[in-house]
């Protein structure tokens, strides 16, 4: 797969994690990440290998539990926008860089190209939804 395809679809954690808030839909608060739907389409994307999944399936975990703790370690104190955006940039650059560390070059360059499109894309531009009786609904 080139990395022009894979452009068009930039799938990272990000995404994912913004996908899965967007399902909660009452505005509360998400759904936690599913691990395993990560690792599925990063899989995907990336042409993973069994072991690389399995390291990538660790990493998400480990992630996902350190996140938890910091916020509630977060809420317990009072924090504005700005430290936790700062915080949670921390977070998904140690993620990332550790995603890398079990990629090929060449998975890791389309990894690149997956987060850079993300970063590129502005936080209000539509997301598909999907939905059970199509393949993609609306873009909310």
């Amino acid at each position: 797969m080139t990395s022009s395809g894979i452009a068009g679809s930039s799938t990272n954690i990000n995404e994912l994690q913004n996908l899965q808030m967007k399902r909660s839909g009452n505005g509360g608060p998400p759904p936690k990440p599913n691990s395993a739907e990560m690792v599925s389409q990063l899989a995907e994307k990336l042409n993973l290998t069994d072991e690389q999944k399995t390291k990538l399936s660790s990493i998400l975990e480990n992630n996902m539990k350190e996140m938890e703790s910091q916020m509630q370690n977060q809420s317990a104190n009072t924090i504005d926008r700005d430290s936790m955006k700062s915080i949670m940039e921390a977070n998904m650059n140690k993620l990332n860089s550790q995603i890398k560390s079990i990629l090929t070059d060449e998975q890791s360059t389309t990894f690149q190209v997956m987060i850079n499109s993300q970063k590129n894309r502005s936080f209000n531009e539509p997301v598909p939804v999907q939905n059970s009786d199509r393949e993609f609904d609306y873009y909310v």
